[in-house]
Formats: structure tokens, sequence, C-alpha cells
């Protein structure tokens, strides 16, 4: 189930970077019309979301309660262009955060990702949930990019099959 769990998280993470490749800090933080969130808070997000995740896999959070609750979307926060945390240093902690989850998951134990966590569901299902999260996000940042004007980057197999697209890494085809 780690290995599962870590290849999607890996996706996401690469797929995640990708869409940021040529974004400026500047860019990042253009709210698109009529409404919605930025690059930069959407990228804010997926890392503070995976900052409230890494206790539960035994590792210390990167981010200080104060920046997690800037990036976390609820109305008190007061997240705002002035407070917005430069790109990079973002993308630096993503990073980080990446390297972290990556460890844990792969010494995990099934006994580790069947413990209850403070909602009561096991830690396995919570890490599902945060991987379908991310992905959600993630589909926001490829489309803030095309709004910003530039291309997108994940592009259909050669072949144009959308059969291929969803073949699991390394499958024969």
């Amino acid at each position: 189930m780690q290995s599962f769990l870590g290849k999607l998280f890996e996706l996401n993470y690469g797929a995640l970077f990708r869409n940021l490749e040529g974004l400026s800090h500047e860019e990042s933080l253009i709210e698109p019309p009529p409404g919605g969130n930025s690059v930069n808070w959407v990228v804010g997000h997926i890392t503070a979301s995976r900052n409230r995740i890494l206790p539960l896999l035994g590792q210390t959070p990167l981010w200080p309660r104060e920046r997690v609750v800037l990036y976390s979307g609820r109305e008190e926060a007061h997240w705002s262009v002035e407070r917005a945390l430069h790109l990079d240093v973002i993308k630096t902690d993503l990073a980080r955060s990446q390297q972290m989850l990556m460890g844990a998951l792969d010494d995990a134990t099934d006994a580790t990702l069947a413990v209850p966590t403070e909602t009561g569901l096991p830690l396995r299902d919570a890490l599902g949930f945060s991987h379908f999260h991310e992905s959600y996000h993630g589909g926001q940042i490829a489309v803030l990019r095309r709004l910003l004007g530039h291309p997108g980057v994940i592009k259909p197999p050669a072949s144009g099959r959308a059969a291929d697209a969803l073949r699991p890494l390394g499958a024969a085809r």
C-alpha cells in the first residue's frame, strides 16, 4: 500500500512542478477573474496541507502554525498579496515535504497505516484523502497556468490514445 501511495504522491508532485515551470512570483499572485485563488495561494495551500499530514507519519512539520493558517482558506487567515510568501520559498518547502513524505511512506508498515487518526479514519484513508486533495488543487494549477498565458505542459501520449495515458507506469503497451 505504501508504495502505491508513494507512487500517487510522486505523480502529483511531478505534474505540479511541471505546471509551475516558467511561472514568476509576480504571476503567481494574480487571482483569476471573476474570482478564485492565485497559483501562490494554491501551492501554499498544498504545502500547508502536507504540513498537517507530516506529523501523522512521524515527521516534524515544516511550517509554523501561522503560516499554515495563512494558506488554510479560512476567512480569518486574511491571505493577501502583501502577506504571501515568495513562490520560490513555497516551492522549496514543498520539495522538502516531498522528500519527507516519500521517506515516511517508504518506512510505513501496514500496521502504521492502519492506526486511526484523530478523525477516526485509518492513516491510510487520511493519506488517500490528502492525495485526492492535492490532485484537485494540482488540476487548478494547470488551469491557472493557461489562464496566465503559458502553454500546457502535460501532453497526451504520442499515439493520442486515451487508454495509453491511463496505463500504469511501466506497464507493457
